[in-house]
């Protein structure tokens, strides 16, 4: 503009800047992508090519827009076979469009863009249908998922696929069943570990944290811990893939929380996290204790109305987060279950001990922001699950 070079910014340029867009973490990366992307529109020499529409699909997938991603995908399309422009959308294009969806919980609207790949001649591979597949898993919706695998395995057999299903597409099945809530979950995803196991799909410590999710959440206690010392036993054995993690017996403890039989959770409870330690503390395993730990050891004190043990946990889990030895201190469920404990028992005194752990719990969440730590921490187990 000042005169001092001949020409201005060309397409490549503005791509350039896109694509540094789409690599950073800023919180507004998206809103100046755009304004970069109209201003290529308006002009001609600096018109969007499918390097620009590609680097502004993956910055949609990164931000989980999908509406966003599926508009610009289909007016790439639209501008190929007006002959505007020389390229038309890739396999990277539809899967970032299917990404996009999938985080965003649109997982039907992900597996309808696989569904217009075929049609376009655009032949999906692993991770097209692996993203649909995550997307279903992150809606809990194992029957879909289910019908979206054996698509796969189909377009493998029928030589349209070069590989096959591989462990993480059997994970997002496996995560499916196991927060569904359905009541034949747990026997569900066993029959999917038996099956993967059958065609020579190893499952790992993320596979089986999910039986262990199907059969925690029924309350199914003896067999989470049959299925732990599976875990044990593989790892021994040379699988280091089937390590059981914090997450596994995170799993193992909620079932014992949930279980009816009060003569034994307890006691199975203790040895648990005192294993988790033990194991932590030698190297041999990533089992330190983290809050929700603890939280499902609290319910089992209340369960069996321990109310002095649920106490000293839970002062001790306050201790350990003033030390900076635990990333999170007690949540609001964790002095909800002793309170409820306390209001609940027979002992002297409890009342009043209730009231003074409802004063407390006020004073330190008083701002709300603290009852959000319950929230993040089940976030982060999620995404474990589905880990790529």
């Amino acid at each position: 503009q000042s005169g001092v070079v001949q020409e201005g910014p060309n397409n490549i340029a503005y791509n350039c800047v896109l694509d540094a867009f789409v690599k950073t973490d800023e919180n507004n990366a998206v809103e100046r992508a755009e304004t970069l992307y109209n201003k290529m529109e308006k002009n001609e020499k600096q018109r969007p090519d499918m390097f620009t529409y590609t680097s502004m699909l993956s910055l949609y997938a990164k931000h989980a827009m999908g509406d966003k991603a599926v508009h610009l995908l289909e007016r790439a399309v639209s501008l190929q076979e007006a002959g505007k422009i020389a390229d038309g959308p890739n396999s990277f294009s539809y899967r970032c469009a299917i990404d996009a969806l999938a985080k965003g919980g649109e997982a039907k609207q992900a597996e309808e863009v696989l569904i217009r790949m075929r049609e376009r001649d655009i032949r999906p591979n692993a991770f097209h249908y692996t993203g649909v597949l995550s997307g279903y898993a992150r809606e809990c919706k194992p029957q879909e998922a289910e019908r979206v695998l054996q698509q796969m395995e189909d377009s493998y057999a029928q030589k349209h696929l070069n590989k096959r299903a591989n462990t993480v597409a059997y994970n997002c099945v496996m995560h499916a069943w196991a927060k569904s809530g359905e009541v034949d979950a747990p026997f569900r995803a066993r029959a999917c570990v038996d099956h993967m196991i059958e065609i020579g799909i190893v499952p790992n410590v993320i596979t089986y944290n999910c039986l262990l999710c199907a059969c925690g959440n029924r309350g199914m206690a003896k067999e989470t811990e049959l299925l732990l010392k599976q875990m044990h036993d593989l790892y021994s054995s040379g699988d280091l893939e089937a390590a059981p993690n914090t997450i596994s017996y995170n799993y193992a403890l909620d079932s014992l929380a949930r279980s009816g039989d009060r003569v034994w959770t307890v006691l199975r409870a203790e040895a648990l996290v005192n294993k988790m330690k033990e194991l932590y503390k030698s190297g041999q395993a990533d089992t330190k204790p983290n809050m929700i730990t603890y939280r499902s050891l609290l319910k089992c004190y209340a369960n069996w109305n321990l109310v002095q043990d649920a106490e000293r946990l839970l002062q001790r889990m306050q201790e350990l987060y003033d030390a900076g030895k635990l990333e999170y201190g007690p949540d609001k469920v964790s002095f909800q279950v002793v309170i409820d404990a306390l209001l609940k028992s027979d002992e002297e005194g409890t009342i009043k001990r209730a009231e003074d752990l409802q004063i407390k719990f006020e004073k330190i969440y008083g701002d709300r922001k603290g009852w959000q730590q319950e929230a993040l921490i089940e976030v982060d187990q999620v995404g474990a699950l589905l880990e790529y």
